[in-house]
């Protein structure tokens, strides 16, 4: 079964130390509906951070949607939530530490994540000292790359001139495939991973020709966490650590 509950499940006995909750996993991650908050909460033994996230696309957001970032935030601290994932830009490609402030303001006494709204600021040393003056505790990024594995070299340079002060974790693309090469290259101590795939659905009735959406190609695949690809993850990892 390859249902929410189970997905939960298998990252907790892969080795996850940490589940980043969001939907919609082929748009990038999306905000998780209330009850899906609820249900993560209390099923999972490990922290569980929420993404904020309120629509695909760009981080500059209208101010409906900055109000509906802050009450899903309270939404999440009501449900248990460990930490919080977010990221808001000014039109101009800067961290807009002013909505930050706000967001961090909210979310106390959780731990903040900066997520990859970082990687379409125009200059990311400069992104980063902001960020790290709003006092988050963790940058999620690419590397101001597609993927982490192209952007690994900018990480490496943000890692010598940050970590003392903010945990930068990489994320996108990585996989059992270049995980040791990311290690070996960054030597981060933590890394992100969507680890997701499509899967067929369990409708044994399927209608041809109806979308519901213009980039869906088939309603009856969805993409989701891989177990497996989890387990493999973890299990490098922890040869690593040995």
């Amino acid at each position: 079964m390859r249902g929410f509950n189970s997905i939960c499940a298998g990252c907790r006995k892969g080795g996850a130390d940490r589940i980043e909750l969001c939907s919609a996993l082929s748009k990038g991650g999306l905000t998780p509906s209330a009850g899906t908050m609820k249900y993560a909460c209390k099923k999972l033994s490990i922290p569980v951070f929420m993404l904020i996230r309120p629509r695909a696309g760009d981080f500059n957001y209208t101010d409906a949607e900055f109000e509906s970032m802050l009450a899903d935030i309270r939404v999440a601290k009501k449900y248990g939530a460990s930490g919080i994932v977010c990221g808001i830009l000014n039109s101009n490609g800067n961290v807009d530490k002013f909505r930050m402030k706000k967001i961090i303001k909210i979310a106390s006494p959780l731990p903040l994540t900066f997520h990859r709204a970082f990687d379409l600021t125009c200059d990311p040393f400069e992104a980063i000292y902001e960020i790290i003056s709003l006092g988050c505790q963790r940058l999620l990024t690419s590397g101001h790359e597609a993927t982490a594995f192209e952007g690994a070299n900018l990480i490496k340079r943000m890692i010598r001139k940050s970590s003392d002060y903010i945990i930068i974790m990489p994320g996108s693309g990585i996989n059992p495939s270049n995980f040791l090469k990311m290690a070996e290259i960054t030597r981060v101590k933590e890394f992100h991973l969507s680890a997701s795939r499509a899967f067929p659905g369990k409708m044994m009735y399927q209608k041809p020709g109806i979308a519901m959406s213009d980039e869906n190609k088939s309603e009856y695949v969805t993409m989701q966490t891989d177990i497996e690809m989890v387990v493999n993850v973890c299990q490098i990892a922890n040869q690593l650590k040995n």
